[in-house]
């Protein structure tokens, strides 16, 4: 089977109007707002602006003493990270650090490393943080168990660290208050994989034990990043980390209903922005907060632009899950260990265990640039057009929709629902609506306008 048709461009807006008459709500994150209405200033400005006027703290450069250590902790997915970050670092260069090591989250591309590389020159040292290599840790203190923490060695080291965010909103039926959780962002993130293990395995999470680990590294104040509801770079602001307030409710702008009365039988999910937002953790993050306004056994479109196949072993578990409905993880019960001794973590196990989890109650169809064998493999189906797409929901009388939806999503793997329970699916029904779609395009001569 060769790969769906696709659209040759690709604007969230242009699927929004092609669904205007079935849609019976949209959500975006907060802070893009209704009016879709950028901030003042281009991005440079932005940033510069909130290093030097940061809510309720004084100047960056004040907090900071010259020949200082820079630590930068950043989120792969901050809506246009790589000018954002170069801008950063292009205004502690300026302010007489002694040197800036950048250090970004291990769901980090490739193409993303690169590409940062090379906007930062030899201003900044930028590397993906590896949490099974001793050598990349620094014992910091023992948790509540008496378990020893690691945290990256950059981190450690650094005389004054700014983590760089993404301001998230909550998903439905999940609001999330900011002293549930560190602002700060780095335990577990930026910490060794025993302590993420640990973590992810259980049921409570010691919020304390999270902010003190902040303010023993030194944290003072976050840079947050907004996205805009096509998944750009909007407000950008540095606070104080005991008062951000980094959870929101989604913004709802149809017919006056609430976000967690937002339901459908048929959700359509959208990973906006550039080419650095379309990867597998965003694509499952999306997943996750369309299916809390999905009803049971609904259908769940995803759309992206994917060009990567899945993470190794993601489609091997998630088709054992569709061919005997047991989503079975050995490696998290024994895993391997790294020859420093911590254990291997493959980023195909929380996708999976989320994508599971999904898939008991939804049938799942994926719009990206990947072969369709590819994406059935996982046991989902394609849709590769918006023709197609406005087809395979004709029979719906209410169709929900969510841009920017990777923003609504949870941080993975902190908050991946437990698979247990999980039931069978067969994915007979799911593929059957796309392949009469695909018996009807294939008499189409191609001629179809791109958006």
């Amino acid at each position: 089977m060769t790969a769906a048709h696709h659209d040759a461009t690709f604007s969230g807006e242009a699927i929004a109007d092609a669904l205007a008459d079935r849609l019976a709500w949209r959500l975006h994150p907060a802070s893009a707002g209704e009016s879709q209405e950028r901030a003042a200033g281009d991005l440079a400005q932005r940033v510069q602006a909130a290093l030097s006027e940061p809510i309720n703290f004084p100047a960056i450069s004040q907090a900071m003493i010259p020949g200082d250590r820079v630590a930068l902790t950043v989120e792969a997915m901050v809506p246009e990270l790589v000018d954002t970050v170069g801008t950063v670092v292009q205004w502690l260069a300026n302010h007489d650090v002694g040197g800036i090591d950048v250090v970004v989250s291990d769901d980090a591309s490739d193409e993303l490393m690169m590409d940062l590389a090379q906007r930062l020159g030899a201003a900044a040292k930028a590397t993906r943080h590896q949490s099974d290599r001793r050598d990349s840790l620094m014992y910091l203190v023992a948790d509540a168990g008496a378990e020893p923490v690691y945290v990256n060695r950059q981190l450690a080291d650094a005389d004054f660290v700014l983590p760089i965010r993404c301001r998230r909103s909550a998903i439905a039926g999940q609001s999330v208050d900011a002293d549930q959780s560190d602002p700060a962002g780095v335990y577990p993130v930026f910490s060794d994989s025993a302590s993420l293990q640990r973590f992810t395995r259980e049921s409570t999470d010691d919020a304390g034990f999270r902010q003190n680990l902040s303010m023993t590294i030194g944290i003072q104040v976050v840079m947050w990043v907004e996205p805009t509801i096509d998944g750009q770079a909007n407000r950008i602001t540095c606070q104080i980390v005991s008062d951000a307030e980094h959870h929101n409710e989604p913004a709802e702008i149809s017919k006056g209903v609430s976000p967690d009365q937002c339901r459908a039988n048929a959700v359509v999910v959208i990973v906006d922005g550039d080419p650095h937002q379309q990867t597998w953790m965003n694509v499952t993050r999306a997943a996750i907060a369309g299916a809390r306004h999905l009803n049971e056994e609904g259908l769940l479109v995803i759309w992206s632009q994917l060009q990567k196949d899945p993470p190794e072993q993601l489609g091997a578990i998630l088709q054992r899950f569709v061919d005997s409905g047991d989503l079975d993880l050995p490696s998290l019960l024994d895993p391997a260990e790294s020859d420093d001794g911590f254990p291997v973590v493959s980023p195909a196990e929380p996708l999976a265990k989320a994508f599971a989890q999904v898939m008991q109650d939804a049938r799942v169809v994926l719009h990206s640039h990947l072969a369709d064998e590819v994406v059935e493999d996982l046991g989902w189906g394609t849709v590769g057009s918006v023709k197609q797409l406005v087809r395979l929901l004709e029979s719906q009388q209410e169709v929900g929709l969510i841009r920017a939806a990777q923003f609504l999503g949870p941080q993975l793997p902190e908050t991946v629902a437990d698979p247990t329970g999980i039931r069978h699916v067969d994915d007979t029904e799911q593929h059957s609506a796309i392949d009469r779609q695909d018996d009807i395009d294939s008499q189409d001569d191609g001629s179809e306008p791109p958006l």
